[in-house]
């Protein structure tokens, strides 16, 4: 078939397009699930390997073992953070309305205002806020959380204790030899998330390292929070950034605040060759179709499209364009 690379590539296309907007209705469930997986599997190996306990004990240990350690985290940063808003709040709230005051009224010296009307202005923001319906939605939404937190534990669960009966269940589906190739892609799959992983470590360090430098208070715990987040694309980090550059335009360190954003620009920089100097080099794949890849799933499906835009190239080249193609296929 004179054209069958072409063919093929477009019909996994179609494959993968229709896989991750599958995968984008139901993102929150899979990404709950997956980073269980993730987490457990090392401990669930390691209690296994041992002959400690069964399967389904092991699996049980390891997600108690994931949860309690995820929930002393989210404490230990949710109260970093509602400590440093509630000091921001009170130390600079004051001095905040006045500055904006001050350079709104510099601005439109027509239309001048003071510190008071700003301040029932917001107390009449906040009253409407918990006045309104959105502690309704906010107590329905934290329900849904719950609940999807709930059934990807659940499914992990399942997937620990019984990965011997999937695996016979996908050879049955898709043959012995394809299931077998299946899984030397799944290497290639743990080759992309350790580029990922590294990108993230490399960034952590240089964060603690930038704000140590910038004098930035908490630059250690600021630094790992940074480095958690920028596994988001793009935002991650930026959560982090805008405030810290704010803050300290807003005490009038204006050098902290320049380099903040030389900070983030770096970082960024820094992602973008990690990523695609890894990728070339591990993946033996050239590094343009990957970063195509990489933007044009964000672009499209988010999160799901950086994960299966790479992917879709993966497996392009290993599948459709390489020799063992029309072995496991019989095309000539």
């Amino acid at each position: 078939m004179k054209y069958k690379g072409i063919i093929y590539s477009a019909i996994l296309l179609i494959v993968f397009i229709l896989l991750s907007i599958l995968m984008t209705s139901y993102i929150q469930p899979i990404v709950v699930t997956v980073g269980l997986l993730i987490l457990s599997l090392p401990i669930h190996k390691l209690i296994t390997k041992n002959n400690i306990f069964n399967s389904k004990t092991s699996a049980v240990i390891s997600l108690i073992f994931v949860n309690g350690f995820l929930f002393i985290i989210i404490l230990f940063i949710g109260n970093f953070l509602f400590t440093h808003i509630r000091g921001f709040i009170r130390n600079q709230y004051e001095g905040f309305i006045v500055d904006f005051v001050n350079m709104y009224n510099r601005i439109i010296p027509f239309n001048k205002i003071d510190t008071f009307t700003i301040k029932e202005g917001l107390k009449g923001a906040f009253h409407n806020v918990f006045n309104s319906r959105f502690l309704t939605k906010g107590a329905v939404y934290t329900t849904e959380q719950i609940l999807t937190y709930f059934i990807g534990n659940i499914t992990a669960y399942f997937i620990l204790s019984d990965t011997v009966s999937i695996c016979d269940f996908i050879k049955k589906i898709i043959t012995e030899e394809n299931y077998y190739i299946l899984c030397e892609k799944s290497v290639e799959v743990k080759k992309l998330f350790k580029i990922l992983f590294l990108s993230v470590g490399v960034n952590t360090i240089i964060t603690i390292a930038g704000f140590s430098a910038l004098s930035v208070e908490n630059s250690i715990v600021l630094g790992i929070v940074c480095g958690l987040l920028d596994i988001i694309p793009y935002v991650g980090i930026f959560i982090i950034f805008i405030p810290l550059f704010v803050y300290y335009i807003t005490i009038k360190q204006y050098i902290i605040a320049f380099g903040i954003i030389l900070l983030y620009i770096l970082l960024m920089v820094n992602t973008q060759m990690i990523q695609t100097k890894f990728m070339s080099n591990k993946l033996q794949i050239h590094p343009l179709p990957m970063v195509l890849a990489l933007y044009i799933g964000m672009k499209n499906f988010g999160v799901v499209g950086m994960i299966m835009g790479p992917l879709y190239v993966i497996t392009v080249n290993e599948f459709i364009f390489k020799p063992k193609f029309d072995k496991i296929y019989g095309v000539k």
